[in-house]
């Protein structure tokens, strides 16, 4: 299997429905805390997928976990990732635009 997601920031440039097949099967916690070391345009994009109140409720994780350890996040990002592309390999999740040609 080729990694399509390479970076946690790969996946500001998911359309929605990539987004939402993700959501559904990623872990609440494991993604408040992944997100904790997301740049701002990769968590524009997860809330944007979101109703407003499980996205309130994200970022009320997100805070439970703002003292969390490099290692935590790198791992919960990393795990994301490899559910991303098992999800790509699937035919669930697109890869961005930039990705199907380069």
């Amino acid at each position: 299997m080729r990694a399509v997601f390479r970076t946690f920031d790969d996946f500001a440039q998911l359309d929605r429905g990539s987004w939402l097949a993700l959501l559904r099967t990623v872990e609440q916690d494991r993604l408040a805390l992944a997100l904790v070391g997301a740049n701002a345009a990769v968590r524009a994009r997860v809330f944007q997928n979101m109703a407003e109140t499980a996205a309130r409720t994200l970022r009320e994780a997100m805070q439970d976990f703002a003292s969390s350890s490099y290692r935590d996040v790198d791992g919960a990002q990393g795990a994301i990732l490899a559910k991303a592309n098992q999800l790509h390999e699937l035919g669930l999740v697109k890869a961005p635009a930039a990705k199907l040609t380069g």
